[in-house]
């Protein structure tokens, strides 16, 4: 699952969220202000990539 980096061109919130929350917030709006975005308001941070050996996630950037 990605992880990103919301920022809102009107309240300029900076918020991370995942895919689920990218696309309630590209449906709904800012949830600060309300406001409407766009795909081009959100930047991946980071992508889990696999699992490791002890069960839990390798965290790559990119």
């Amino acid at each position: 699952m990605n992880t990103y980096e919301f920022t809102c061109p009107d309240c300029r919130s900076a918020i991370p969220v995942t895919d689920p929350m990218r696309e309630a917030t590209l449906a709904n709006g800012c949830p600060i202000c309300g406001r409407s975005v766009t795909g081009e308001h959100f930047a991946v941070r980071r992508r889990c990539e696999r699992r490791s050996l002890d069960g839990g996630f390798d965290i790559s950037n990119g």
